[in-house]
């Protein structure tokens, strides 16, 4: 592992001479950094380790404090007004822009995301290139394993990136960081890059048999077809997920979305937690009652019958106080609304500060994953539970017209675990029902599912941004102009919606 991190800064400087070399074709720069890079990878051994580590940087872009925090509560799943990792910014109403300054408090908001995906890339680009050049990690077997796992992390990082940024870089193993000019690409590209290196790693699993070692996604030594299910996950997702509204995810190839779906991962994908480099900060934080707590909006109150959410709905924002939620879902406190449900607890008064927004008050905590929280980030995370590509599969379903099917998959969930009554195929409200069973259900399982699937879906808050941009290190480097999105009326923002039509009938 010492090896992967001493690659990783290393990286960091040759990004820098990359980024300059991009906005300046005509710049002759020598890259320092090559000789170096070239003596960290003498051995297959070290090879082997690059590769190995690559997925744990995409972890930390994507898993870790910032940017995860930030837009679970962007995304109105978790709520807090404490200003760690851009939490209270993040959701603060009205909705302000983000500030992109490289002197921001919270700019790792923005920059683990961008810095750590590189990270991960360069990585695998690294390790691609050495077997390119015809190294062999012990024989052939291990060599078409590590190639293979290599395109996943490129798949994964670019996907993230297009998930994340409005644009990025296209970087694989035929680049030359020193020589290439390389162009910002749009979101949608990146994602088709994404997909292809996807489906690269897909066709190479395919054809041969081997074995993860456990340590390479932490407690999980995926066999092929193992592996080949948490590809196609992964494919679905982003192929619904990178829609920024809802006009755009209904342009989705849903009948590609449903051909991955149905051959993804069909039990909960697990990593486990080590307390050093392997944890959560959802599911650390993000089940702590001091630090967040669930929000009403888009997430609890929807399942409340008594007319206590739309009275809040109607009340002014400012003016927003918590309220006690009537259900008969039996993931929430049912006959007692202090209680404790099986996904949801009464936690009583938070302690957020008033003078920050009491809007941001909530009296409930979702504590369905506190099992990594409560052994110090040492137990399970739950990274993908296995209804999410049940539900990618019934959106697709619903998309496509098969209404009945769909109803069936989302009755799995709102029956067996909320112990409520079946809906039909023919319910108007059927797309509601299954944002309702998905925001339940795959609560806090990785970084950027809610925010991602509620921007495509529209019941974003007025303001919020629909993606986030370069951060403003890279563009100073770039010696571009910094920029930014959101805020109401803003570049890239959620548009004014009714929060009473997009939630206007749930389990009663």
């Amino acid at each position: 592992m010492k090896a992967v991190k001493l690659l990783s800064s290393l990286f960091l400087g040759a990004w820098a001479v990359f980024s300059l070399t991009a906005c300046s074709p005509d710049l002759n720069v020598t890259n320092q950094n090559a000789p170096d890079t070239e003596r960290a990878l003498a051995s297959p051994s070290d090879v082997e380790s690059l590769i190995a580590g690559s997925f744990l940087d995409w972890w930390a872009a994507t898993q870790y404090s910032a940017p995860s925090m930030g837009l679970s509560t962007a995304a109105d799943e978790l709520t807090s007004s404490w200003g760690n990792w851009h939490m209270q910014n993040a959701s603060t109403e009205p909705r302000i822009p983000f500030d992109n300054s490289p002197s921001y408090r919270y700019r790792a908001f923005v920059q683990n995301s961008w810095y750590n995906c590189y990270s991960a890339i360069s990585s695998a680009n690294d390790g691609l290139k050495q077997i390119a050049n015809g190294l062999i990690i012990e024989d052939e077997l291990r060599t078409h394993r590590a190639k293979t796992f290599a395109k996943f992390v490129q798949g994964l990082a670019h996907g993230w990136l297009a998930l994340f940024h409005d644009k990025a870089f296209i970087v694989d193993e035929t680049v030359d960081l020193t020589t290439d000019q390389v162009d910002f690409k749009p979101y949608n590209e990146v994602m088709q890059a994404a997909l292809g290196f996807l489906q690269e790693a897909l066709t190479l699993a395919q054809e041969k048999d081997f074995t993860l070692p456990e340590n390479w996604i932490n407690g999980n030594p995926l066999t092929s077809a193992e592996f080949q299910k948490l590809i196609h996950t992964y494919m679905a997702r982003f192929m619904a997920q990178v829609a920024r509204t809802p006009e755009e995810r209904a342009a989705v190839d849903w009948n590609a979305v449903l051909a991955h779906a149905e051959q993804a991962i069909d039990q909960d994908f697990v990593v486990q937690g080590d307390g050093n480099i392997w944890w959560s900060r959802l599911q650390l934080q993000g089940q702590h009652p001091i630090w967040v707590r669930a929000d009403y909006m888009n997430s609890l109150g929807p399942a409340d019958t008594s007319g206590n959410y739309q009275a809040w709905l109607n009340t002014p924002v400012q003016d927003r106080l918590p309220f006690l939620i009537h259900t008969a879902d039996q993931r929430f406190p049912v006959g007692n609304p202090e209680g404790q449900g099986t996904y949801i607890m009464y936690a009583g008064q938070p302690r957020h500060r008033p003078d920050r927004g009491t809007y941001h008050f909530s009296y409930y905590l979702h504590y369905r994953f506190n099992e990594h929280l409560l052994s110090g980030a040492t137990g399970p995370i739950y990274l993908i539970v296995k209804e999410e590509p049940m539900f990618l599969k019934a959106e697709a379903l619903i998309r496509l017209g098969r209404n009945d099917e769909a109803a069936a998959i989302i009755n799995q969930t709102r029956v067996n675990n909320g112990g409520l009554p079946p809906v039909s195929g023919d319910d108007p409200d059927l797309m509601k029902k299954l944002i309702y069973e998905k925001r339940l259900e795959c609560w806090t399982t990785s970084g950027g599912l809610a925010f991602f699937d509620a921007r495509g879906w529209g019941i974003l808050v007025t303001g919020t941004p629909l993606h986030w941009p370069v951060p403003g290190k890279e563009l100073e480097i770039l010696q571009q102009e910094i920029y930014t999105f959101g805020g109401v009326g803003g570049p890239a923002s959620a548009p004014k919606r009714s929060r009473e039509d997009v939630f206007a009938v749930y389990p009663e």
